[in-house]
């Protein structure tokens, strides 16, 4: 779980694993210069490979990403990272979305 806070306003984004792991996928795409397999990704950030292929799938489906198939297949970023946002992100794997206010300062444990 990936939480977003935003100190002034006490406005707290709890994101769900699979945005988290979206966000992770993506940047990863964003580094990287050559297409990138499902399997490659979830070996390299210890992923579950499931996981890691119905997240990339939700991200062709949305225009985020693009997909190759072939030896020389995998995926890549449909438009540059700079112009990719986070709710972007959260629609496709969090939809419906709703913030939550909380008033409780975050602590780690």
């Amino acid at each position: 779980m990936l939480y977003i806070v935003a100190q002034k306003n006490c406005i707290m984004l709890k994101l769900s694993k699979k945005t988290d792991y979206a966000i992770i996928l993506l940047t990863h795409l964003g580094e990287v210069n050559a297409p990138v397999s499902a399997q490659k990704v979830a070996e390299h950030y210890q992923l579950p490979y499931p996981m890691v292929a119905n997240i990339l799938k939700l991200l062709v489906s949305s225009g985020l990403i693009k997909s190759t198939r072939g030896q020389r297949g995998g995926y890549v970023l449909a438009r540059p990272a700079e112009n990719i946002i986070l709710s972007e992100i959260i629609q496709v794997t969090d939809n419906p979305f709703n913030f939550s206010r909380n008033h409780k300062r975050l602590t780690n444990n």
